[in-house]
């Protein structure tokens, strides 16, 4: 069962001093920063659960040291979580509660049809937030800053990879309508592709929580596709991939998922259908970065252990990132942690995430509250998992 997250007791935060609410500047004070993710709903286990783990889990280092240091002073962290299970309504609801509770940082939400929902309640508070979803819209409020790429980062690395691969003519594209982050770029995507001189065969849509894809991949078997697109959540992405090979469909598979190597062991009936599957997304995971032996990412794993899932490299960087901005804080007020994010470096990040973040012209991390983060595309390597690709010309 997933619990609210604080990461001091009762009797530290009593110790400790005031909650921090309004940016408590003395020595010991807390800083208290609100969590919007889920942990109930059918999102929770794939996506909740990592990304309350592994900010956590940063939170907790920093607590071990006495808190973050700002201006001087440390401050222990309190982090909650308040559930919003992904949903538009429920995530509304949970952040009004925050609000109305005092909390002025903001982590989350961590799914697009959440964040957009959340967009009005973002716009009407004075309070910082930082979000990892792709959904565009947030981050043009002068107070929300995003720590992952936009949905268009999906976009490139999917285009680019197939330019690379000229062999995949024909594509078929199938996209799950509720996630509105995909589907505001299905139009670009499809831009993209006809503009490699690609034909696109089926451009079809599907409703969260189908089961039965029959009749789309009927359609993209007969329309002889090289490549089918599957824009989905992970449950839906293995069933899209298991009904393909079940319909006869042996055509490559690329997923805009996330799913992680568990998630392919837990969700893939048979791994031999994950022959011929790539994913063109960020980095979410840990798994293609341990597959290449990173080290910081085999101390996060050993620090979130077995609660490590799809979103864990991405909750690790955005507690990085919020952590390095309180550190450069004049104090913790959200109009102190805005400033110190608009201005952070990139080259203070070095060594401490593990997605490489590329500066701007000037330095900066952000561009209006932007990262210059890329996506990349992995291949499912059976006996390793997911393997990133690198990139060059196809072999």
């Amino acid at each position: 069962m997933h619990r609210i997250v604080a990461v001091l007791g009762v009797a530290a935060l009593a110790a400790a001093g005031c909650a921090g609410g309004e940016g408590s500047d003395g020595e010991g004070s807390v800083i208290r920063i609100a969590g919007l993710m889920p942990l109930t709903g059918p999102t929770a286990d794939t996506y909740g659960a990592s990304m309350v783990a592994s900010i956590e889990a940063a939170f907790d280092d920093v607590n071990a040291e006495g808190g973050v240091e700002v201006a001087g002073e440390r401050h222990p962290i309190e982090f909650r979580v308040f559930d919003d299970q992904c949903k538009p309504e429920a995530s509304q609801s949970a952040a009004q509660s925050a609000l109305d509770e005092d909390y002025e940082i903001f982590i989350g939400p961590i799914c697009s049809g959440a964040a957009s929902a959340v967009q009005p309640t973002m716009a009407r508070s004075e309070a910082f937030w930082a979000i990892s979803v792709a959904v565009d819209g947030p981050t043009q409020l002068p107070n929300v800053f995003r720590t992952m790429p936009r949905i268009g980062a999906y976009t490139d690395a999917t285009v680019g990879w197939l330019a690379e691969h000229p062999e995949f003519q024909r594509i078929a594209i199938i996209t799950d309508q509720n996630h509105t982050g995909l589907v505001a770029a299905t139009d670009g995507l499809v831009e993209g592709i006809e503009g490699l001189g690609r034909e696109i065969v089926a451009n079809q849509q599907y409703q969260s929580g189908d089961t039965d894809f029959r009749a789309p991949v009927t359609e993209v078997i007969a329309a002889d596709a090289d490549l089918y697109l599957q824009r989905a959540y992970p449950a839906e992405a293995a069933l899209l991939l298991q009904q393909t090979r079940e319909l006869g469909g042996r055509m490559p598979v690329m997923w805009n998922a996330g799913l992680t190597n568990d998630n392919v062991e837990s969700l893939v009936p048979d791994l031999s259908l994950m022959d011929g599957v790539y994913q063109a997304a960020p980095l979410f995971s840990l798994d293609t970065f341990l597959a290449d032996g990173d080290p910081l990412a085999e101390e996060v794993a050993e620090s979130v252990g077995d609660r490590a899932g799809t979103y864990t490299a991405q909750g690790h960087d955005l507690a990085t990132i919020v952590l390095a901005a309180l550190s450069r804080s004049e104090d913790t007020t959200p109009e102190a942690v805005q400033a110190a994010m608009t201005d952070l470096q990139a080259s203070e990040l070095e060594g401490r995430t593990l997605n490489d973040y590329r500066p701007f012209d000037d330095g900066r991390l952000f561009r209006e509250r932007e990262v210059g983060l890329q996506a990349a595309v992995a291949s499912w390597e059976q006996g390793t998992g997911w393997v990133a690709v690198p990139a060059g010309p196809s072999s």
